[in-house]
């Protein structure tokens, strides 16, 4: 039936495009939707007319929006594995989920009386989801269909009802709300916006240790820039360490459905999916603030003098300065662990600080990139033609909140005070690549002021043992007093020097065993220990 109606010209060419707007995109809906009732052969076969239609409808270029709407139900797929779609609380209507997976756009329709009070009825699109990680997703409007009409991110510890759960949510209103529910049958504990937030961008955050899960909500309008809605990490208890991860929509009215159209919903680790490259911890920055062992390599250009500009040592870091350089660059080569695939990329700068006294000349800025041995990206970038993942440009404008963040895809930079903490994705080069992480400075060579430091992770503590008291008498030599195997005094003593930072925690292990905590030892950057059993 479609081939032949697609074969026809002028106005039944009309009166077929306007059926295929009134009808028969519903009927590929559902019959996508199908899939869930297992009704793979009919959808499939739609697909294949729609496919083949479409083919021939090409030659039509004036109708080219009904085309575009053609083609994005063309994408339309089952849920990519594994999550699943399932109702909450048994509400009186049914919902579903579509997935298009051109785009990452998901499209889910759920019912149900709302996410509050002991007990929930909702729409739940989920995967097993077990460690620490974050979800995040930008919503669209959600329409007043009820009270509590919402949708959102959820990590939830069971598919009951009056389970434990952490969501960040947008209401009906354009307000995101941080819920949660500290455990089952407990009553739903509400944080909400003052104002509503356009467009919506929600994450939640989990910490993992054990059955506790620390949770902490954000929204943001960008998906870059966050802002935690709860100051203090809340923390549930769950009944195990896997728990469900997903979107959540609630029309807040049980007889009634809406759908939420979501975009670029992401999991970051926690994921039990197969293939999941979020296998490891993050790469960080190598550290020391060292210029002269080679782990950093600095230089200029367009600058001369004694003011040149220049990469400098300071305390927690290496500061990058304009001078009368056009260009400062701090770089650091690595390569991708072969044994451990990370997944992400993170480091932090300070003390970001344009000289922007020159009207006439170009804008100072900074800007970060990660490269291959031939200088290409490894990564999305900021733009074409641009090979920076990450760019702040001085704008005089912008200054009075603070210059403005160009990000790319799969980069995420949230600010805390004069700190910027920065997360790229790498989950796609491959292991074992050699790449570069570029830090540039860009300058106005005519004016000098702007600076920024690079911050680099703390060394580990130095640790020293020996063995105290033992029983060789005091500045011997002779080797048979060498050979004690600490039977007659075992004790050790040692110190333990952190350039100034405080040790949390010191764990101790004997001949490989398993490790002790002798925290409560430590006094004065010296510990005692004596191990059991020898």
């Amino acid at each position: 039936m479609v081939q032949a109606k697609a074969k026809q010209r002028g106005s039944s060419v009309r009166k077929f495009l306007a059926g295929v707007r009134r009808g028969y995109l519903p009927w590929l809906t559902q019959n996508i939707r199908n899939l869930h009732s297992n009704a793979v052969g009919s959808a499939l076969s739609a697909m294949r007319e729609v496919r083949i239609s479409r083919q021939q409808l090409r030659q039509l270029e004036r109708h080219g929006p009904m085309l575009e709407q053609l083609e994005q139900r063309i994408y339309m797929s089952t849920l990519p594995t594994p999550f699943t779609n399932l109702d909450i609380g048994s509400p009186a209507t049914g919902g579903s989920a579509i997935y298009v997976s051109a785009g990452n756009q998901w499209q889910i329709t759920g019912a149900g009386t709302g996410i509050s009070g002991t007990s929930d009825q909702f729409n739940y699109t989920a995967e097993n989801w077990t460690g620490s990680g974050s979800l995040t997703a930008n919503v669209g409007s959600v329409a007043n269909t009820g009270t509590n009409a919402q949708a959102g991110v959820m990590i939830r510890d069971t598919n009951a009802a009056g389970s434990g759960f952490a969501a960040v949510v947008e209401n009906s209103s354009g307000t995101i709300s941080f819920e949660y529910r500290n455990g089952t049958g407990s009553s739903v504990v509400i944080s909400t916006t003052s104002s509503p937030v356009n467009p919506a961008w929600v994450k939640l955050s989990e910490t993992q240790s054990g059955n506790t899960d620390s949770f902490t909500g954000m929204y943001s309008t960008d998906g870059v820039h966050w802002t935690t809605i709860n100051t203090t990490p809340v923390n549930i208890t769950f009944s195990g360490t896997t728990s469900l991860a997903g979107l959540a929509v609630t029309s807040g009215n049980a007889g009634q459905a809406q759908t939420v159209d979501v975009n670029n919903f992401n999991t970051a680790a926690g994921d039990t999916a197969p293939g999941s490259t979020i296998t490891a911890p993050a790469l960080t920055l190598p550290p020391d603030n060292s210029l002269t062992d080679g782990a950093w390599t600095q230089s200029q250009s367009g600058g001369s003098g004694s003011g040149v500009g220049a990469v400098t040592s300071v305390s927690g870091g290496l500061l990058l300065s304009d001078g009368n350089s056009a260009l400062v660059t701090l770089s650091h080569t690595f390569a991708i662990p072969t044994d451990q695939t990370p997944s992400t990329l993170q480091f932090s700068f300070s003390n970001l600080a344009f000289n922007t006294t020159a009207t006439t000349s170009i804008n100072d800025a900074f800007e970060v990139a990660l490269l291959n041995s031939g200088g290409t990206s490894v990564v999305n970038t900021i733009a074409s033609g641009h090979d920076s993942f990450l760019n702040i440009t001085s704008d005089q404008s912008d200054l009075t909140s603070g210059p403005a963040v160009d990000a790319a895809t799969g980069v995420t930079v949230t600010q805390s005070g004069g700190t910027y903490n920065v997360t790229l994705d790498v989950s796609g080069i491959t292991a074992g690549t050699n790449a570069t992480l570029v830090f540039r400075l860009v300058s106005d060579s005519a004016i000098s002021g702007t600076s920024v430091q690079i911050l680099t992770p703390a060394a580990a503590p130095t640790v020293t043992a020996d063995l105290a008291n033992d029983t060789y008498p005091p500045g011997s030599t002779n080797p048979q007093y060498r050979t004690d195997a600490l039977t007659t005094d075992p004790t050790v003593t040692g110190s333990v020097t952190d350039a100034g930072l405080s040790i949390t925690e010191l764990q101790y292990s004997l001949d490989g065993g398993a490790f002790t905590n002798i925290t409560s030892s430590l006094s004065g950057g010296v510990y005692t220990y004596t191990p059991t059993g020898v």
